[in-house]
C-alpha cells in the first residue's frame, strides 16, 4: 500500500491483497484485504491486525461519524463497538450477507449497505430498514451522494437514483452502461462519474436531472 504526502511516496508491506481503503477523522488508515482487516498508524509503519476477520474478504469500509468503523465483508457486515465488533447478517435483516459496499448518509445519520442482493439502511448502527422497490434487490457495488442529497446507487443493470423516497434506473436505454462497478462524485463541479467495463463516463449532475 502507498501514500503520497506532497512529493513524498510512503510504503508499507501488507499480507494481502488491499480490496479497499478509508482514512478515518483520526488520521489512521484502514485497509480491508482479501484476508482480512488491519488498521495502520499514521507514521506509516506500525500495523494493527484484527483476527476477526482472518479469512473474510473485507469489500468496504466506513466511518459513523462518532469514530467508529463499519466493514462490509462477505459474511456480512461488522460494527465496532469499542474493543468489539458487532455482527450483523441476513438474520438481522440484511438482503444477502455479500456486502460489496457502505456509505454513510450524513444528512439522515444513517448507512446505506449494498449487498449482492440490493440495498438497505442502517440507523444508528443498529435498526436495518429494507425496500419493497425492485430496483433496490438489484446488486449494489458503490454509493455517492450529490448537493441536492440525491443517492447514486452503481448496480449490474444500470445507475439508480434514489431522492424523495423514489428509486430511478438508468441503462442503455439512457446511453448508461448496464454493468457499473464505482462511483464518485465531484461536489465543486456537481459531476458524477460512473467506472465500467472498458468505460469511464462523466455525468454533469444539474443537466442530468
Amino acid at each position: 500500500m502507498f501514500r503520497q504526502r506532497n512529493n513524498h511516496i510512503d510504503s508499507i508491506l501488507l499480507k494481502g491483497v488491499v480490496a479497499s481503503i478509508y482514512k478515518s477523522e483520526d488520521g489512521y488508515c484502514w485497509a480491508g484485504l482479501r484476508i482480512g482487516l488491519v488498521k495502520i498508524h499514521p507514521d506509516f509503519k506500525q500495523i494493527t491486525l484484527f483476527k476477526e476477520f482472518d479469512g473474510y474478504i473485507v469489500r468496504s469500509i466506513a466511518g459513523d461519524g462518532n469514530g467508529r468503523i463499519l466493514t462490509g465483508t462477505n459474511h456480512g457486515l461488522f460494527l465496532q463497538s469499542e474493543k468489539v465488533w458487532k455482527h450483523i447478517d441476513r438474520l438481522n435483516g440484511l438482503p444477502d450477507d455479500y456486502v460489496n459496499a457502505v456509505f454513510f448518509d450524513r444528512k439522515n445519520n444513517s448507512h446505506w449497505i449494498g449487498t449482492n442482493a440490493g440495498v438497505c439502511l442502517l440507523q444508528y448502527g443498529r435498526k436495518v430498514i429494507n425496500f419493497n422497490d425492485p430496483l433496490a434487490k438489484l446488486r449494489c457495488n458503490a454509493f455517492a451522494c450529490d448537493r441536492q442529497n440525491n443517492v447514486w446507487i452503481a448496480t449490474t443493470a444500470g445507475l439508480v437514483k434514489y431522492a424523495h423516497g423514489i428509486f430511478s434506473l438508468f441503462n442503455e436505454k439512457d446511453r448508461m452502461p448496464s454493468d457499473i462497478y464505482k462511483l464518485c462524485y465531484n461536489e465543486e463541479e456537481d459531476k458524477l462519474y460512473m467506472l465500467s467495463p472498458n468505460q469511464l463516463l462523466e455525468i454533469d449532475v444539474a443537466q442530468f436531472l
